[in-house]
């Protein structure tokens, strides 16, 4: 089942880094392990995004083919699960 999570990227130009979160549609079937992580939000507040870094963050990992890729995602690892484990309501894709 594909979900929706908002991904927090922090792209490096140099000098200085821009802080973005874009939406991606994930398959909860390649989800390794979920934890929280309060390591952003140290950096989005020396970035100069202290409303971003008021939100809850986790580490997502994910397996991609031949290797566990690492994302930052808002929300906590409790409301991820959720979201995972979530099979009443609306679906993307019913197969």
């Amino acid at each position: 089942m594909l979900v929706q999570i908002k991904k927090l990227n922090v792209i490096s130009e140099g000098h200085r880094r821009s802080v973005t979160i874009d939406k991606v549609y994930l398959n909860s079937n390649h989800v390794v392990s979920i934890t929280d992580f309060s390591g952003a939000k140290d950096l989005l507040l020396q970035e100069g995004h202290p409303e971003i870094a008021k939100q809850k963050f986790c580490l997502l990992r994910i397996n991609s083919l031949d290797k566990i890729e690492e994302m930052i995602v808002l929300g906590s690892s409790d409301d991820l699960c959720v979201k995972f484990n979530k099979t009443a309501g609306k679906r993307i894709l019913n197969g």
